[in-house]
C-alpha cells in the first residue's frame, strides 16, 4: 500500500500530494503541517473521501499555529474527509508521541489492507 507522509513542509506536501494524487493511496500522514490554500487544494481532490488522514501536531508548535490546524481540519471535513488529529505538549518536532501515533495509524491501515 502507498502511504504518503511528511513532517513540517513535507507534511504540507503530503496533504497537497496525497489529496491530489491520481493513483490509489491507503493513507496520508501530516506531522506538524497544514494546508496553506485549502480552497485550491480541495477544489477537486482526487483522493477518495474514505482516505484515512492523520494529523499529528504539538500544541506548543511555534510554526504551525492553532488557527492553521483548525482551518485545515475544518476544510478537510468540509470537503468530506474525516481526518484524525492527535496533539501533544511538544513544539515543532517529532518525538515518542508522534512515532507512537504514526505507528498506530499505519498498523491500522495495514490491518485493513488485503
Amino acid at each position: 500500500p502507498v502511504i504518503i507522509m511528511g513532517f513540517s513542509q513535507g507534511a504540507c506536501m503530503a496533504l497537497e500530494t496525497g489529496l491530489n494524487y491520481k493513483g490509489n493511496i491507503e493513507g496520508i500522514i501530516s506531522m506538524s503541517g497544514f494546508i496553506e490554500y485549502p480552497e485550491k487544494t480541495l477544489a477537486r481532490p482526487r483522493a477518495s473521501r474514505r482516505t484515512p488522514i492523520l494529523r499529528v501536531r504539538g500544541i506548543l508548535d511555534p510554526v504551525v499555529q492553532e488557527d492553521d490546524t483548525q482551518e485545515t481540519m475544518k476544510s478537510l471535513r468540509g470537503a468530506g474527509y474525516q481526518p484524525e488529529l492527535r496533539e501533544s505538549m511538544m513544539g515543532h518536532k517529532i518525538n515518542y508521541f508522534t512515532i507512537t501515533e504514526v505507528s498506530r495509524f499505519i498498523q491500522g491501515l495495514l490491518d485493513k489492507s488485503p
